[in-house]
């Protein structure tokens, strides 16, 4: 019985570890890039936090008194 079994499973495994074992994604490098690792042309618009009322604005959209970012006019209108 044990001539028949070792075999086997030894097949199994060979075929387990060929076709079904799942290969780690080869996709868009891009992705992984953390924040520092961007260039320049990927730094241009990122969201950032509007210091009046904590809402996410795009970097390009945002209003600037200093480096201070407002999401609008308003907030910056009542920056108190």
């Amino acid at each position: 019985m044990l001539r028949i079994l070792i075999p086997l499973l030894i097949i199994v495994w060979v075929l387990w570890r060929l076709f079904l074992k799942q290969k780690p994604l080869k996709g868009n490098h891009k992705d992984s890039h953390s924040y520092t690792q961007q260039t320049p042309k990927e730094l241009e618009d990122h969201m950032i936090v509007c210091s009046k009322c904590q809402t996410y604005v795009s970097s390009k959209d945002a209003i600037y008194s200093g480096a201070v970012a407002y999401c609008s006019e308003t907030c910056l209108n009542n920056k108190g």
